[in-house]
């Protein structure tokens, strides 16, 4: 076990005198004889002993695993980088814009642009599998805002030449 408790001293009595010993003091008492044998009584103390030992053993691994658990969110967090931009093109009045697959921890639903008027502007297209942004850009320009799980933010601007 973790927690051995070591005795620095020796039982030398014998089990039999013990429990000679234990009746004459029932009996120096006046008290009614002792029933259960004196082995049993130490098996019992011994057992107890022993459950309460794991669980006290069970209960501090438990405790650690709490503790240490937080780690488990830092690790994959420091992962996650600053968005990137790949490329982008124009395809009609839609602007698409590919990240980068270095880009780890993207969240491409929290991602926005704003236009020339302040207006929120949300994708009009998401595909997580090609890493790819679509948002409406008919007129002027958009500032374009693409978030990571961690709160970075990498702020792009498209003027169109129209």
């Amino acid at each position: 076990m973790i927690f051995n408790k070591k005795n620095n001293f020796e039982h030398n009595l014998d089990m039999a005198q013990a429990e000679e010993m234990l009746q004459n003091v029932f009996a120096a008492a006046g008290e009614s004889p002792n029933t259960i044998m004196l082995d049993k009584l130490m098996l019992r103390k011994k057992v107890q002993t022993r459950s309460i030992m794991t669980a006290g053993a069970i209960g501090i691994i438990a405790m650690l695993l709490v503790l240490f658990s937080p780690l488990v969110f830092l690790v994959s967090y420091s992962r996650i980088t600053v968005p990137e931009i790949e490329e982008n093109y124009m395809i009609g009045d839609t602007l698409y814009v590919i990240i980068s697959p270095d880009s780890i921890g993207t969240d491409y639903y929290s991602s926005y642009a704003k236009d020339d008027s302040g207006n929120t502007v949300a994708p009009s297209e998401i595909d997580e599998e090609t890493r790819t942004l679509a948002f409406p850009a008919r007129t002027g320009s958009l500032n374009i805002y693409i978030m990571n799980y961690s709160g970075k933010i990498t702020h792009a601007i498209y003027t169109s030449l129209k």
